[in-house]
């Protein structure tokens, strides 16, 4: 359908669709889930085998067409085979038959990752795949055809990375309906305001991403070949070419043009790649050869088939929301997944606010090839469990356990990383290890257990100055006043009183004068759990009522006073608590809360979905906000849908969402704000805010785990799960300007490196105790979002303006604005600047976009600028 010229693809004239017929394209392809699953014997000695046996098949016939997904899987291939193997399949990308498809090491997760997460898990992909082929290396499709609903800041991601389409499956059964009657399957995505990113998207016909009923001619299916050999009684060419026909025919009938996508594969197929080619030739060769049938098939690509249907110019739909939740039946909602494994939803946030440091410290100091390894270690580890089934808490445990530990592999390696910047920063210096505590928010760091004597290093990896609070476990008596009978706690800003029950009652702001009534409780829903109706599991949330269960009618607390912050400490009931924080010179309150283990009935155990839930007097309706991935804030509604008539099928499932970084509600004066340190579930209405900490479910969900979602933790008795909300009330006419910085500071929460050596001024002796990379501090407005080694010489670096006008959040801040960075950075000048797009492996604009020594640049509310930048390095 395409030929692949210098990167571009264009239609073949010998291979134009005609326009008085319907013109099916297939694309065969294969699902190649990056990840270690419960089948070793598909993952990853099948997926070699995909590759070997499409590449010879591809070879036989320059006719056939494939695409490939997932770079992690094909650089692993591309490492382990032959510079024969490697140039045939160059040869192949460069001629066009093998289309790279999606581009990313993972096809991540839309719900639960973050934007930092997609964007860097994206590039490492983009990277390995111009390192194998250039500038043929260069994917234009976003290929998301997995993940349980879609993101509109992902199709933004993709949109503003070159992409030209994007294609999915999972979109909820009411809005799927209406688009098959309304021929709206492929329809425009306007995915932001701020920056008109704009990409043609289209939805899969069928419910999934497999080919035809009756056409699958994989190893792992049962379908009949084409027998055409009319002495056997077997023959079956009218057949199959009346039941293809058909086929095309009833998905011709819902498509906005006459051209129709045929996905002929499915997950971990063509191991055996010759029976699928037999029989697609012999398919083609039989529908074409009969022109009654009004239908000529072809090979083709998914970049092929959005030229094809783009040169007919059709009039399409377009979408300004997004698509959670998804749904795939009435009882079927896909949001228990948004809580689902909170532990690893948080080592995952930990692991790439380390990632972030160690790439930082990498270029600041200039380190070695040797630092580059190992970041490259814990790169991989962070982009692999973005995947659709890590981070979604999807994964089976014993999978789990295996993500868990590559991740922690990483982070060590990263240490290396810090104590050779350590080193290089400080020569002097008597050398001392440093270490990282992965289970510090669990108050666990086995180096200085027992220890009253150490050193802490503390590293921020965000482009503003840090003035907060930061947790080291220490187990000698500290000096503080412990008062179980006041009922108020305390700060320069704010008062938190709390009620004769032990709840938070009322919050009020000193500076503004305001008191405003807020009451916090949990609650825990129980699940369905009937094996022969839908249960509650990893996947799905379906409560057996609309009121959940009361975990404490009457709280015990503590309050606890201290020159740094104040807290009170509240013990909801044996496996429930939380610790109130108002921090020093802080506007906000902090809630840790700690829930586990989640019991377990010896007999017919009950599933249990934990939540709090958060009760003010905002006067928000059956509006709500979320964050998507982090980045922009899409508005919700209770018990209702923007792109279809909703059906309250399920009350409570239906109406929660997604939330990786924030969430809120308001009014015309105010608005009441939650920022999480993981992706959570909310739902939200009336000026009620719930969000669901933690689950155990007993029975599975029937979508493919095959194990009941039962974390058993360390001790067999039931996993505890500890995490932090901030709140914050705001007026609503300067809420963005607290919101925004305090999100994208709670994401790069300061990482602690401990010394184990216990002499402190052996430490101490000749060391710098206080570095900054750079000269000033951004303005509030700019985020440094990347800072990392690239093409060895070079290194890259990613502003974002974090302000968005999508929402009508600030007009006071969401404005184009101009820096310089001049001088910005304390070890090294920027000589050049060549401007990429956000996905670093295509220039924007021309290929002479350098910026001049003078550094400046302009940036647009919610804009990501990306840059390779030539440094010179300034002498000691």
């Amino acid at each position: 359908m395409g030929i692949l010229e210098n990167g571009k693809w264009r239609i073949s004239e010998k291979r134009k669709p005609s326009l008085h017929q319907t013109n099916p394209e297939e694309s065969p392809c294969a699902h190649e889930e990056m990840q270690r699953t419960a089948k070793p014997e598909l993952v990853p000695v099948g997926v070699q085998y995909i590759y070997n046996t499409v590449i010879d098949e591809l070879l036989k016939n320059p006719n056939r067409r494939f695409s490939f997904a997932e770079t992690g899987f094909l650089w692993r291939w591309y490492t382990s085979n032959s510079d024969y193997d490697r140039h045939q399949l160059q040869k192949l990308v460069k001629t066009g038959q093998i289309e790279i498809i999606g581009g990313g090491w993972v096809q991540n997760d839309e719900a639960t990752s973050h934007y930092v997460d997609i964007i860097d898990q994206m590039t490492l992909g983009l990277q390995k795949l111009e390192q194998i082929f250039g500038e043929c290396g260069k994917p234009v499709s976003g290929w998301q055809i997995d993940p349980f609903g879609h993101s509109r800041e992902m199709a933004n991601i993709y949109a503003q990375m070159g992409y030209t389409s994007l294609y999915f499956a999972r979109i909820h059964y009411l809005e799927k309906e209406l688009r098959l009657k309304n021929k709206t399957l492929e329809f425009n995505w306007n995915a932001s305001i701020d920056l008109d990113s704009q990409i043609f998207t289209g939805a899969f016909f069928q419910d999934n991403y497999g080919p035809p009923e009756g056409f699958c001619w994989d190893s792992l299916c049962g379908d009949d070949p084409i027998m055409d050999n009319p002495s056997l009684e077997e023959y079956n060419v009218q057949k199959k070419v009346d039941d293809f026909v058909s086929h095309v025919r009833k998905q011709a009938e819902h498509q906005a043009t006459n051209q129709v996508m045929l996905l002929m594969g499915s997950d971990f197929q063509y191991t055996n790649a010759n029976s699928w080619y037999i029989n697609l030739d012999k398919l083609i060769k039989y529908v074409n050869a009969d022109p009654t049938k009004k239908v000529k098939v072809i090979y083709s690509t998914p970049a092929c088939y959005t030229q094809a249907v783009r040169a007919k110019s059709p009039k399409l739909a377009e979408k300004h929301d997004d698509f959670f939740p998804y749904a795939s039946a009435n009882h079927s909602y896909w949001t228990g997944y948004f809580t689902s494994r909170p532990t690893f939803k948080g080592m995952i946030r930990q692991a790439s606010s380390i990632l972030q440091l160690a790439k930082q410290l990498d270029v600041v100091a200039d380190l070695g090839p040797e630092d580059d390894s190992d970041i490259e270690i814990l790169r991989e580890a962070s982009a692999l469990v973005q995947h659709h089934d890590a981070v979604t808490g999807t994964a089976k445990e014993n999978v789990t356990r295996d993500y868990e530990k590559q991740l922690a592999r990483g982070i060590n390696e990263v240490e290396v990383v810090i104590n050779d910047f350590m080193k290089k920063t400080n020569p002097d210096a008597l050398d001392a290890k440093l270490v990282i505590c992965p289970l510090l928010n669990e108050t666990v760091c086995p180096p200085i257990n027992d220890i009253s004597d150490f050193s802490v290093v503390i590293f921020n990896s965000n482009g503003k100055r840090f003035n907060g609070t930061v947790r080291i476990p220490y187990s000698e008596k500290s000096a503080t006043v412990k008062d179980s009978n006041k009922k108020v706690l305390e700060s320069q800003f704010l008062i938190a009183g709390f009620d004769a029950q032990g709840y938070l009652s009322y919050v009020t702001d000193k500076v503004q004068k305001k008191t405003r009534s807020i009451r916090q409780e949990f609650f825990y829903y129980e699940g369905v759990d009937s094996k022969d109706n839908q249960p509650s599991g990893a996947y799905i949330f379906r409560p057996k009522s609309q009121q959940p269960i009361s975990l404490g009618k009457k709280i015990d607390i503590e309050r606890i006073t201290g020159s740094i912050t104040n807290e009170v400490r509240q013990k909801v009931s044996p496996w429930v608590s939380q610790q109130i924080r108002l921090p020093k010179g802080k506007n906000y309150l902090e809630m840790e809360w700690i829930v586990g283990p989640i019991p377990k009935e010896a007999t017919n155990p009950i599933t249990k979905e934990i939540v709090t839930r958060y009760t003010t007097e905002v006067r928000s309706g059956n509006q709500s906000f979320t964050d998507s991935n982090g980045r922009q804030a899409i508005q919700r509604f209770f018990d209702g849908a923007t792109s279809f008539d909703y059906s309250d099928t399920e009350p409570v499932a239906g109406n929660y969402y997604p939330i990786t970084s924030f969430g809120y509600i308001k009014d015309n004066v105010e608005q009441f704000s939650v920022i999480t340190d993981r992706a959570q579930g909310m739902m939200a209405t009336n000026g009620v805010v719930e969000i669901m900490l933690h689950r155990r479910c007993f029975y599975d969900d029937h979508f493919g785990v095959e194990e009941p979602l039962d974390e058993p933790g360390t001790d067999g008795a039931g996993l505890v799960a500890m995490g932090k909300h901030i709140l914050l009330f705001t007026d609503v006419k300067t809420s963005a300007a607290e919101l925004r910085p305090l999100a994208i500071d709670n994401f790069h929460q300061p990482i602690l490196a401990f010394s184990t050596d216990k002499k402190q001024e052996k430490f101490e002796f000749n060391r710098q105790l206080e570095y900054s990379g750079l000269t000033r501090e951004l303005p509030q407005y700019l985020h440094l979002l990347s800072l990392e080694r690239w093409h060895k010489k070079n290194s890259l670096i990613r502003f974002e303006h974090v302000y968005h006008n999508d929402g009508k959040e600030s007009a006071d801040f969401a404005i184009q604005q101009t820096f310089d960075t001049t001088n910005l950075f304390t070890d090294f000048d920027i000589l050049s600047f060549k401007q990429l797009l956000l996905g670093a492996n295509k220039v924007k604009g021309s290929t002479k976009s350098i910026i001049a020594k003078s550094g400046k640049f302009t940036i647009r509310p919610s804009e990501i600028l990306t840059f390779e930048i030539e440094v010179s390095r300034r002498k000691p």
